[in-house]
């Protein structure tokens, strides 16, 4: 699995502050580089602020833990991290469901594949973690998710 990073934060960051689906931030990062003048300036500052609630995850941090993944589509999982880099997912809602995929940390970032779909989260200094999901083949983000450790 390959470490997903570049333009990912910036997304996240999009979805958080700049009205969810809405912000051009979601759809297209490469947007972030061309604000100047006092936009470009705000924006900075809006990016600084959002940067200083970040953090790396430990890799000490993630397995084995059980985790709650929740989507802006409304589906909740749980996710089991394992040693050396499986994962078990189980659905809550709307509909109970079982996947298994692998995982793996990659310089502070954690990267999940399950199928098709590939989970890329930043860990936050107050523990609600955030994310972008893409299936594979497309350019568009699938979900937004957020990440919390059960227990």
């Amino acid at each position: 699995m390959q470490g997903l990073r570049d333009g990912l934060d910036k997304r996240v960051f999009g979805y958080e502050t700049g009205g969810g689906r809405k912000s051009s931030y979601w759809e297209s990062p490469l947007m972030f580089a061309m604000p100047g003048g006092q936009g470009g300036k705000e924006l900075d500052e809006a990016w600084a602020r959002w940067r200083a609630k970040r953090r790396m995850f430990s890799e000490d941090e993630l397995a084995p833990q059980v985790w709650r993944k929740a989507s802006d589509h409304g589906y909740e999982f749980l996710v089991t991290l394992l040693p050396g880099g499986r994962l078990i997912e189980v659905q809550e809602k709307p509909h109970r469901a079982h996947f298994e995929g692998d995982w793996e940390f990659d310089r502070g970032i954690l990267n999940m594949r399950t199928g098709e779909y590939v989970l890329t989260v930043f860990a936050a200094k107050d523990g609600n973690h955030s994310g972008v999901e893409f299936r594979d083949g497309e350019a568009a983000p699938n979900a937004y998710f957020r990440f919390t450790r059960v227990g």
